[in-house]
């Protein structure tokens, strides 16, 4: 699994490139780039049992027999010596990205007492030389989730969704060219799998989906200039 997810950005830029230069449809290009993620990727139990987000409602699905009770992010920050070092327009938008996650952020605890009752959860995100951390917090201030992702983990993953991005952004195709949608399909499986890296390596508290793809987004901010990207 861990050989697979190193060499899944090489596989796709292959296809991505034997496709689109060969005139495939972009049909049958997003075919192609689906099944060979289901094939690297498989979809295992406990990425099943994660929580569903409907608006700012949660639904629990398979979690409801896990007796895991349901929590919702009030509020996260950046530790001190990133946000120092920040320009005054990268904090303004990371504090964007910040308060969109806020408001939609679904999680479920491990608990051995089951309950319905959403609990609070306040968050930091540790940018690291070695590692990106993320710890969470009860409103008694103990810690009852913690997310590592190693530099060796995720730093593939961040460059080659950075690699896509720069792509998109300086190919000067309209939205609506198939070379664009093909760019956008490898760009929207690697955020799928950046989340479901951060929903394994989430030990004690699990996000759903969408808030696991809103929390590798803020992490490509804080680690990357992004209005630098083009340059």
């Amino acid at each position: 699994m861990t050989e697979c997810s190193a060499n899944r950005a090489q596989t796709l830029c292959g296809l991505l490139h034997n496709l689109l230069f060969r005139g495939k449809p972009c049909v049958r290009l997003a075919q192609t780039l689906r099944d060979q993620r289901r094939k690297c990727f498989p979809i295992d139990a406990v990425q099943q049992r994660h929580c569903h987000l409907a608006g700012p409602r949660l639904q629990f699905g398979l979690m409801e027999s896990m007796s895991k009770q349901p929590a919702v992010l009030c509020d996260i920050i950046v530790d001190d010596v990133t946000w120092r070092c920040a320009t005054r327009p990268r904090r303004a938008e990371w504090l964007m990205a910040i308060e969109e996650l806020v408001a939609s952020a679904a999680f479920a605890i491990d608990s051995k007492d089951s309950s319905e009752t959403a609990a609070s959860l306040h968050g930091r995100v540790s940018i690291e030389p070695s590692a990106i951390a993320v710890t969470l917090r009860d409103d008694a201030g103990t810690e009852v989730g913690r997310l590592q992702l190693d530099r060796p983990v995720i730093g593939p993953v961040l460059r080659e969704y950075l690699r896509i991005l720069k792509a998109i952004e300086g190919s000067g195709l309209s939205e609506t060219s198939p070379h664009f949608e093909a760019l956008d399909i490898a760009r929207r499986l690697i955020h799928d799998d950046a989340a479901g890296l951060v929903q394994r390596y989430f030990s004690g508290v699990h996000p759903d989906q969408e808030t696991a793809r809103q929390l590798f987004s803020l992490m490509v901010m804080l680690t990357h200039d992004m209005s630098r990207m083009s340059s």
